[in-house]
Order: structure tokens, then sequence, then C-alpha cells
């Protein structure tokens, strides 16, 4: 499934997202920029902490996801769509959608975020809402912008970096569609079975400080909705 459309009307439909969600980023920073003013000095780096954990542990979390869900799980017939031949007035397909959940889901969380008073769990949660949607905005910069060209990104495919995960990611279009299921890390996932090798799994330290910040979101909300009873 794919709605037909022309590339100069995807093109001005691409505009519009873009203008749309600026004026989400600038209303996100008008509220980002009240509630930080009553931060305590630790607050900062403990944010910084979250998006960054978050963040990197996305690309983890979409390799499991992309890998047992989209091709291996009940999305298949959604993902499928991004894997079929499409034709040049195809601008959208039906796995599109899987990225509007993604955003579905983490807005709310980001407003709920900037409702809590300001302490280690709500900042721990921004942080968290925050590293997701770089990630994602990245995501979609490379993924669809540099690799598949469904929107200019400029010089960005001129990166060496880039062009490796560009190169990377045509061998999971492929007919076997096999590695790499990640995107940033899909020029390690190459190595690694051409070598023979398990594909690296998130490190350790990672999944620690993913699971120490978790805590630390839970337990805060908890006490601070103790606190108000």
């Amino acid at each position: 499934m794919a709605l037909q459309l022309s590339k100069k009307k995807g093109s001005y439909l691409v505009f519009l997202l873009g203008i749309f969600s600026s004026l989400i980023l600038m209303q996100n920073s008008y509220f980002q920029s009240n509630f930080s003013m009553a931060w305590d000095g630790y607050l900062f780096p403990l944010f910084f902490v979250a998006t960054t954990s978050s963040m990197c542990g996305m690309e983890y979390y979409a390799r499991h996801m992309h890998r047992a869900s989209w091709h291996d799980g009940k999305l298949w017939n959604v993902h499928v769509t991004h894997h079929k031949k499409k034709s040049e007035n195809v601008y959208f397909e039906l796995n599109d959608i899987l990225g509007v959940l993604n955003a579905v889901a983490v807005i709310p969380v980001m407003f709920y975020a900037f409702q809590l008073p300001p302490g280690p769990g709500s900042v721990t949660l921004l942080g968290y809402t925050i590293g997701v949607s770089i990630y994602g905005t990245a995501y979609i910069v490379v993924h669809d912008g540099v690799h598949h060209g469904r929107f200019p990104t400029g010089p960005l495919k001129n990166i060496s970096y880039v062009k490796r995960i560009s190169d990377a990611h045509t061998k999971h279009h492929k007919p076997s569609m096999g590695v790499p299921f990640g995107l940033f890390l899909g020029p390690q996932e190459v190595e690694a079975a051409a070598k023979g090798n398990e594909v690296a799994p998130i490190p350790l330290w990672l999944s620690r400080t993913l699971l120490f910040l978790t805590s630390l979101i839970m337990v805060d909300i908890c006490m601070t909705k103790f606190d108000k009873d």
C-alpha cells in the first residue's frame, strides 16, 4: 500500500511537515526555558546523561525492533511496503506510519515531563524524550534523506561515515534482506557478519545506565505523588 503522489507535491508536503514540526519545537523550547529556570545545578548534567544515553540506546532498540517485529513479527505486512519497488509517483508508503507512531508515543510523555516539578525523575524523563527525538530526527535525515533520497540533504552524503552507513544499508535492501538491521552501527553489523561473528550487544555500561535512570524516574515520580497525597 502506498500513496500515489508526485515528487513535487511530496516535496511540498515534507516542507509543510517541517514547518509544523518547527512550530512544535519552538513551543517546546518555550516550555523548556521556563521549566529549566527552576533547575538545581546537578540536574543539568543528569539531563545531559539521560539525553545521550537514550539517544545511544535507541540504536540498539531500533535494531532489535527492526529484526524482531518489522521483519520476523506482526509488523512485516506494514514494513514490506518499504522493501517493495516503487514507481516515481509513489512518495509515501504504509511503512511511514511506524515513524509516526513513535512520535505519537514520545510527544505526550515529553509534555508530561514538562508538567512535573523539576527533579531527578522529571529531568531524566525529559532527557529520555529529547534523546529519542534527536535519534529519530537523525534516523529520518540519514535513512530517508541521504540513503533513499526522499528529500534533499545537501552535503551530508559526502561525509565519510554517513556514506559508510548508506553503503551498509544498501545490503539490507538486497533480496535476502539481512544485516544490517540497525542504521548508525550498520557498518559494524556488516563487518561482524562478514567474519561470521554475532553482532555486538548493547554495551553493559549503557544498559546499566539506562536501568539506573529508569529506576530514578519511577522512584522520583512515585515520591512526588506520595508527597502530594
